[in-house]
Parts: structure tokens; C-alpha cells; sequence
């Protein structure tokens, strides 16, 4: 088996997926693959798509506004990853269903692999919030790597999101 030379990385824009953009820049550099960098978005629904609404843009401004934004912020957020010069790295705002659209672009783009970004939850907040990267393992047709949060961040963004109780 060879290396892959395609990656795909599918971020959104949590400390988890730079953990799994910064690995993807070190997997990269050691196989000599190129990066494909993947933000997929469901536009929400906007008061515009009602036609009696009284609002001064449409809903295609808006998503298309939205669309250069998040453009800006992916090419900000790969930026931060510090690839190497030499690393082929690209980016796509995608528009849809995440976990559905991330093995869509797998296939199309003819990635060898998808390196995913996850962010550990675990019992009641994972069957409530859902789980992309384990979606995306068991329909991808392509290897999945799935990326844990590093510990030492991950443990005190939770110490943080803790509630203080004065003695």
C-alpha cells in the first residue's frame, strides 16, 4: 500500500480541527501529498425567504456574503496551520448537509484519505449533538483517520467551561 497524496480535512474552525489541519500539514510534509481544506455549512434560514418579509437584502445576498466570509476566515484558519512552502494546500466553502457532503467531496475530489478532527463527547451530549466524524467513518469509501483533541487543551478548555462554586 503507498501513501495517500490526497488528503482532505474537513474543519470547523474548533480547536479540534486545527489539532487535525496541523497533523494533516505533518502527514503531508513526511508523504508528499497535497491538502484539500473542506468548511461545509448549511445556510440557515433567513427572513428573506419570506416574501412578505420587510428586510433589505435577499437570501442569495446574504449566502453569498456569508460564502466570501467564510471563504476569508478558511483562508485565515489554513494560514494559522503554518504549512510548509512546499505542500500544495487548497480550500472549498461547501454548501449543505456536513457529514453527507464531506464523503461526497472524498469521492469527487479523489481524496486517499480524510483526516477528521473530533471533539470527544461522549454518553448524552454526543447522542444529542451528534457525531459528524462517526458518520462520515462509516459511510466514507475512503480510509478515515479521526484526529483526538490534544489533551492537555482539551482538558482545560473544560476546567474553564466549569462553573466556579465559592467555598
Amino acid at each position: 500500500m503507498n501513501e495517500p497524496k490526497k488528503l482532505l480535512v474537513p474543519v470547523d474552525f474548533s480547536p479540534c480541527s486545527a489539532h487535525a489541519l496541523r497533523y494533516a500539514a505533518f502527514l503531508a510534509d513526511s508523504w508528499g501529498a497535497e491538502v484539500g481544506v473542506v468548511y461545509v455549512w448549511e445556510p440557515p434560514l433567513t427572513p428573506s425567504d419570506d416574501p412578505t418579509a420587510d428586510v433589505p437584502y435577499s437570501a442569495q445576498e446574504f449566502q453569498s456574503q456569508a460564502a466570501h466570509r467564510l471563504d476569508d476566515d478558511l483562508l485565515k484558519f489554513i494560514e494559522a496551520a503554518q504549512f510548509p512552502a512546499a505542500i500544495k494546500v487548497t480550500r472549498k466553502v461547501l454548501r449543505g448537509d456536513p457529514k453527507k457532503r464531506i464523503v461526497e467531496e472524498a469521492v469527487d475530489a479523489e481524496h486517499d484519505l480524510v483526516l477528521l478532527g473530533t471533539h470527544g463527547r461522549k454518553g448524552l451530549e454526543r447522542l444529542l449533538l451528534g457525531s459528524v466524524a462517526e458518520w462520515v467513518v462509516r459511510h466514507a469509501d475512503v480510509p478515515v483517520m479521526v484526529v483526538p483533541p490534544e489533551r492537555g487543551k482539551e482538558l482545560a478548555a473544560l476546567s474553564e467551561s466549569l462553573p466556579v462554586i465559592p467555598v
